[in-house]
């Protein structure tokens, strides 16, 4: 539902976009006891991954990062946190662990590919 109200909210309105990117960055940190079975802790990621690629793919187009960097810093950040906090015997199960890591590395190539580009104009 928190990834609906970003998608449908929050790109007129870039501080409550990054509010609510905050609080999904918070729901990432959550761990310990209050997943008493490893498949609500694994239902919980999969639900984070999924909305988190959407967000991505959203985030990570050329015009965009030149616009709202900080929109795609707030999900590089979320992305870490998941990486962190879930693991890799969570994430290693995960349906959309090969789309995340695409989408990753998609995003680090055009970032490199933005600043290559910079570099070349200031020669």
């Amino acid at each position: 539902a928190i990834f609906g109200v970003h998608d449908t909210v929050c790109h007129g309105n870039p501080k409550l976009g990054h509010a609510l990117r905050q609080l999904l960055l918070l729901l990432a940190s959550l761990s310990g006891p209050m997943f008493v079975e490893d498949t609500s802790r694994l239902a919980f990621a999969t639900y984070l991954v999924d909305g988190t690629l959407n967000l991505l793919a959203t985030s990570s187009t050329a015009e965009k990062q030149q616009q709202e960097s900080s929109e795609l810093l707030d999900v590089l950040s979320l992305i870490s946190r998941l990486i962190a906090n879930f693991k890799l015997s969570i994430l290693v199960q995960l349906p959309s662990l090969v789309q995340l890591l695409t989408g990753i590395a998609s995003t680090g190539a055009s970032l490199l590919q933005a600043n290559l580009q910079e570099c070349e104009s200031v020669r």
